[in-house]
């Protein structure tokens, strides 16, 4: 909570009826998580550390190199609108689309994205712009057919993203918390 309280505004002038319409206008634009980012913020009520600097923006510039930035379809707390939005602040920078579901461009695994990342940290070449990659599996985990059909190198990193993911989760890092206590079961999922 340090992080998520002192990073954002200062909430210890939250009052209950101020708490609870911002509640009920968290839950109305997002039905599913509203409540529970709505919970994150009561955290921040009673939490009285202000860092002495605090990065205010701007939030664009002029890099020395131009970003590429991922943003998903369908997540539910950095909509890809945002990432749409922050590439047009920074010069050359371009949004790569991934259509699939979960927080964050690894929550779910795409060999298109994972090609143009490593491109980019590899050579500094971005995709063209308006780009879309696919998901190459659901929420969870390809089918039996699916997996017959994609080949060792697909696997593999398929397998290593599932670990890294399953580490993140277990360090409390996603939505799944605590559910996801054991990195290495996580990853089972995925076979």
């Amino acid at each position: 909570m340090a992080i998520a309280c002192s990073d954002g505004d200062d909430q210890s002038w939250v009052n209950r009826t101020t708490f609870e319409k911002y509640a009920k206008e968290q839950a109305r634009v997002s039905p599913s998580v509203g409540s529970m980012w709505s919970a994150i913020r009561m955290n921040c009520i009673h939490y009285s550390i202000r860092p002495h600097h605090r990065f205010e923006g701007p939030w664009i510039a002029n890099t020395s190199h131009p970003l590429l930035l991922i943003g998903n379809t369908a997540d539910p707390v950095t909509p890809v609108t945002h990432a749409i939005n922050m590439a047009k602040g920074f010069t050359g920078a371009v949004a790569l689309t991934q259509d699939s579901s979960g927080h964050c461009s690894i929550s779910t695994y795409s060999n298109c994205t994972v090609q143009y990342v490593r491109r980019y940290f590899d050579t500094g070449e971005l995709p063209p712009v308006n780009t879309t990659c696919p998901a190459d599996e659901m929420p969870f985990g390809p089918g039996a057919e699916e997996a017959v059909l994609v080949g060792v190198e697909v696997m593999e990193a398929r397998e290593r993203h599932a670990t890294i993911a399953a580490a993140l989760h277990g360090a409390g890092g996603g939505l799944l918390g605590s559910s996801v206590a054991d990195g290495r079961a996580a990853a089972g999922w995925f076979e």
